[in-house]
């Protein structure tokens, strides 16, 4: 699944977002181990950047809710 969040695969349009946009929130772990939440009401801005963002830039992906 996180391939296809961070490629932004499928979706039809507006109405109908890529897969990235159903992502509610992510866990992820650091170079050194420290796990990061984000979601709208923690660290939002992560949230929105890890949604599309390749793994490597934010961190690996360790938990992804829909």
């Amino acid at each position: 699944m996180a391939g296809a969040i961070s490629t932004g695969t499928h979706g039809t349009g507006i109405t109908l977002g890529n897969l990235a946009t159903q992502v509610i929130g992510l866990k992820f772990t650091a170079a050194d181990g420290t796990q990061v939440v984000a979601s709208s009401s923690e660290n939002p801005t992560l949230l929105e950047g890890g949604r599309t963002a390749r793994s490597s830039s934010s961190g690996f992906r360790t938990r992804i809710r829909y």
